[in-house]
């Protein structure tokens, strides 16, 4: 295949990952912090205005967007090598499932991640009930769980990164035989 195919194509791959890594981080950042903080209803939170919860929210959505940004090279490697060495209809079964078990790998360990930095966290903090000053709308305690969250984001993401680079299937290289 040219070099200017593989291009076009990896560019509008990596076009699509993007736009839908943008809309899982952002959905699931809801998704994440219902399921973390189980006794503050969010959306019933944010509709009284209470900027606390919306801080929280704004951390795990930064984060999260963090860590599955790590995604799209491993993402964008698998297809290209896929299209240098001739893609059938397996092929693209195979870079399919690649990409929807690295964005299940950043999901699962993101979660995983934040949720034990936010717990470690709050037990280390005994002087303060971190999830209930949030729904009373404290500002300052909200900042700081959010920024807790966010430096999770940004050192996992390294990490993601680097192992699902590791798993990127490369071809096989073939035997050269000297004379």
């Amino acid at each position: 295949m040219s070099d200017q195919f593989v291009g076009i194509t990896s560019g509008t791959l990596h076009l699509a990952i993007c736009f839908l890594l943008a809309l899982l981080a952002t959905y699931g950042s809801f998704r994440v912090f219902d399921f973390l903080t189980k006794h503050i209803d969010a959306y019933e939170e944010m509709n009284k205005g209470n900027i606390a919860v919306g801080v929280m929210l704004a951390g795990m959505l930064f984060a999260l967007a963090l860590t599955l940004k790590a995604v799209i090279s491993p993402a964008i490697s698998t297809f290209q090598t896929y299209l240098y060495q001739g893609l059938g209809w397996s092929g693209w079964l195979e870079i399919l499932l690649y990409v929807f078990g690295y964005v299940l790998i950043a999901l699962l360990v993101a979660v995983v991640s934040i949720w034990l930095a936010m717990c470690i966290f709050m037990k280390l903090t005994r002087g303060v009930d971190e999830l209930q000053e949030i729904r009373n709308g404290n500002m300052a305690v909200a900042i700081v769980l959010a920024v807790v969250i966010v430096i999770m984001g940004y050192f996992l993401s390294d990490g993601i990164k680097s192992l699902l680079e590791a798993i990127v299937p490369f071809p096989a290289v073939q035997q050269i035989e000297v004379m």
